[in-house]
């Protein structure tokens, strides 16, 4: 949330990162995804690039499920 409020994407992207890596560990697939998503939508929004890292991990989320 505070990276929100002072609109650092890339302060976003490490929260989602860290938020997606504590649901794989609580093996919760589908709560990763919800967080790489929201960070790739909010990239897209923005006009950005999105991140290889985050392309390629839901990749890997999607071969997985």
């Amino acid at each position: 949330e505070r990276a929100k409020g002072l609109g650092s994407l890339s302060g976003q992207l490490v929260a989602r990162w860290g938020l997606a890596d504590l649901a794989e560990i609580s093996d919760q697939p589908d709560e990763a995804m919800v967080q790489l998503s929201d960070i790739m939508t909010k990239f897209m929004e923005e006009g950005e690039v999105v991140p290889d890292m985050v392309k390629q991990r839901v990749a890997k989320l999607t071969e997985v499920q």
